[in-house]
């Protein structure tokens, strides 16, 4: 699943199954001749063109732009911008010591960046910080200042945007984490907003567990470690780019 260069090695993630029709790469619709075509996304375009080509315009060309373009602007991108725009940073052990806690969540229907970006970023901190621990000691002890969430049926930033049980209480759960010390196992109060199950509550588990139901549609499911299969699943061999921050190492 993803993107792959003229060598067949693999570049970068794709979106979930079920997300929104990942309509940031949707393109656009010509009405005479009722064809869609490539388009760059706004925020796409104006990436290229102000910050790598340093030109001021925000219509981005694509003809003749191949996976291989892509991957050279990856590259282009992490060279240029690397030390001041450096959002993979795996170290976070200066903010592990100070006491600092992330709660992450991810939309498993986000339609604008892929969920599983936010997986091997985790991952990457997980071997950063723990290189000598299993994947299962490392996990845990990733999760005593670290934890991520998946959020099936959530969309890309606004939780209007599909009827995924959205985390309600994240500032709180933040709070009662760092000043109680009360972790959160499942993110609780993750309520459903609009459609059929709306103001049902379903808690999220920490990945990579996932909830297992056992056919009783009125208890919360338990949170189960999947399979190795299904494990491997999450954290396909990015060997394109040849940086580690990138889930290739």
């Amino acid at each position: 699943m993803g993107l792959y260069d003229s060598k067949g090695r693999h570049l970068y993630v794709g979106f979930q199954p079920g997300n929104q029709g990942a309509s940031d790469v949707a393109g656009s619709y010509n009405s005479t001749s009722s064809t869609y075509y490539a388009s760059a996304s706004g925020l796409g375009g104006q990436w290229i063109d102000m910050f790598l080509n340093e030109i001021d315009s925000e219509d981005l060309s694509l003809e003749g732009v191949t996976a291989d373009t892509l991957r050279a602007w990856m590259l282009q991108g992490y060279q240029k911008y690397t030390n001041t725009l450096m959002t993979v940073w795996p170290d976070l052990e200066d903010f592990q010591q100070s006491g600092g806690k992330v709660i992450h969540y991810h939309g498993e229907a986000d339609n604008s960046i892929p969920t599983l970006s936010s997986v091997i970023y985790h991952d990457q901190v997980r071997k950063t910080m723990f290189p000598s621990h299993s994947y299962e000691q490392g996990t845990d002890a990733l999760g005593d200042f670290y934890k991520l969430f998946l959020i099936p049926g959530a969309g890309h930033c606004s939780p209007a945007a599909d009827n995924g049980p959205f985390p309600q209480t994240m500032i709180g759960s933040i709070v009662d984490w760092v000043e109680h010390g009360v972790a959160p196992e499942k993110v609780l109060n993750a309520t459903i907003l609009q459609g059929d199950l709306e103001g049902t509550r379903q808690d999220i588990c920490a990945f990579p567990t996932r909830p297992e139901w056992k056919g009783n549609a009125t208890v919360q499911p338990e949170c189960v470690w999947p399979d190795r299969e299904a494990l491997a699943a999450c954290y396909p061999t990015l060997d394109s780019i040849p940086l580690s921050v990138y889930g290739s190492a």
